[in-house]
């Protein structure tokens, strides 16, 4: 399914190459993934650069979406 998603992208792009897709990916490995990297950034005291805060707001972002925030919708495109 998401390969799908992903050649109908690309074909998106293709077709209309001054296409910006914008945004994030809603933080699916929030405990995961986004922890890790912050965890990383915290090491090398790096708290307040734009990294940092976007991992927060990615980590609240997966939070309210397996919460059943709006965020979720029933497909892409």
């Amino acid at each position: 399914m998401l390969y799908m998603h992903t050649v109908r992208l690309m074909q998106i792009k293709e077709l209309c190459p001054q296409t910006v897709f914008y945004g994030t990916d809603v933080g699916h490995q929030y405990s995961t993934t986004e922890e890790r990297f912050q965890r990383y950034l915290e090491s090398k005291q790096q708290r307040n650069i734009p990294a940092y805060l976007r991992a927060q707001e990615i980590i609240q972002q997966g939070i309210a979406y397996y919460n059943g925030s709006a965020y979720r919708l029933s497909g892409i495109l």
